[in-house]
């Protein structure tokens, strides 16, 4: 369903290529990262194929050291400072904030903002981009692109970057979704959770804190509301799958919980386009797909009021609060009224979705 950062990026430099024929990209990327050509063909991402046509664009290919010492990690950065310099362009568009060089004046285009979550990180990120860092050049900042107003918030209220210098350009909707016929919710029902309405989780199966919360909001459900209804998990294995898989055996409603791991791509959109409610209990998300494709296959989805699905229309629960998670549960499948409410405002709020053109960035730095 293209949900990361690298499809975002990659759709990106798609549109980049498309919309401006007459210019000339180099692009720089690790021996093991992503090829556009590779990109346009994967059923993951669902990008563009006719970007990969223009051949305005030149790849440069560099692997990493095997050995990942700092006095080789150190030339590596090198190298790569020397061939962006080589290149001689008006623009330079990074995607790894950490990946920093000096007298380079650098655009973040959509950074992965997982570093929120350590304070270690956050302080070296204010280090290198506030011009702390030793040996850190006067201007390398000139702007940074996001994809919502919660990541604006995140850079700008954590002194990352001044909020003038931040941008918000809305993702590109890869993937179309419609309500899935009766017949078939049915049949996935049958497969995948008894033949019984389910809630879907979507994310690594661990035993993370929005997982176990996620349990337990689905025990308080279960003891106020006696019914079938099932918790179905899909997603790819975390580091701790198997301690999840093990504390599931003594879980109460262990035989109403299905665990899914790395469907294929016709089974994971038939299981979301199916879902009676979908839960996405992260606070951060590097990318909305998900609730873009659920608005369109007319599925409600359960998320924090914190955060990335702040200002989305679902059914918002308080962080982290299993009886609030609960009660939005119980709200959604006591009220039919409710449930289709939610559907329609996302259904509206996602056809009012409008992808902003990228050529702006290609204006030269100042």
């Amino acid at each position: 369903m293209g949900s990361g950062k690298a499809a975002i990026i990659l759709d990106a430099i798609n549109q980049l290529l498309l919309e401006n024929p007459n210019d000339k990209f180099i692009l720089l990327t690790e021996g093991q990262g992503y090829d556009l050509e590779l990109a346009a063909q994967n059923k993951n991402t669902q990008l563009n194929p006719a970007a990969t046509s223009t051949k305005n664009y030149t790849f440069i290919t560099i692997s990493k050291p095997k050995k990942e010492s700092r006095i080789n990690l150190f030339r590596f950065k090198l190298k790569v400072q020397h061939l962006i310099k080589n290149t001689q362009a008006d623009v330079n568009l990074f995607m790894d904030p950490f990946f920093t060089f000096s007298g380079i004046n650098q655009l973040l285009l959509f950074p992965d903002c997982s570093f929120f979550r350590s304070e270690k990180m956050m302080k070296d990120m204010r280090a290198r981009l506030n011009k702390n860092a030793p040996l850190q050049p006067k201007k390398i900042l000139q702007k940074i692109i996001v994809n919502s107003e919660y990541e604006k918030c995140l850079i700008a209220d954590n002194k990352i970057c001044p909020p003038e210098k931040i941008i918000i350009v809305k993702e590109n909707i890869f993937k179309s979704g419609s309500p899935i016929s009766l017949d078939m919710r049915e049949k996935v029902k049958e497969i995948f959770s008894d033949g019984n309405e389910y809630f879907l989780y979507h994310g690594p199966i661990e035993k993370s804190p929005e997982l176990m919360t996620t349990l337990r909001a689905f025990s308080a459900f279960k003891k106020r509301q006696l019914s079938g209804m099932q918790l179905v998990l899909t997603g790819n294995a975390g580091a701790t799958k198997d301690e999840f898989m093990n504390s599931l055996q003594s879980y109460k409603f262990k035989d109403d919980v299905k665990v899914y791991l790395e469907l294929n791509v016709a089974d994971n959109d038939r299981i979301f386009s199916s879902a009676y409610a979908c839960i996405l209990p992260f606070v951060y998300v590097a990318s909305l797909q998900i609730f873009y494709f659920l608005a369109q296959a007319a599925v409600p989805i359960i998320a924090p009021t914190e955060g990335s699905f702040a200002d989305k229309e679902v059914a918002h629960f308080k962080s982290e609060n299993f009886q609030d998670m609960a009660i939005q549960m119980l709200h959604l499948f006591k009220d039919e009224n409710k449930r289709k409410s939610i559907i329609d405002a996302a259904q509206r709020q996602n056809s009012n979705h409008k992808f902003i053109s990228l050529s702006f960035l290609l204006k030269p730095t100042e």
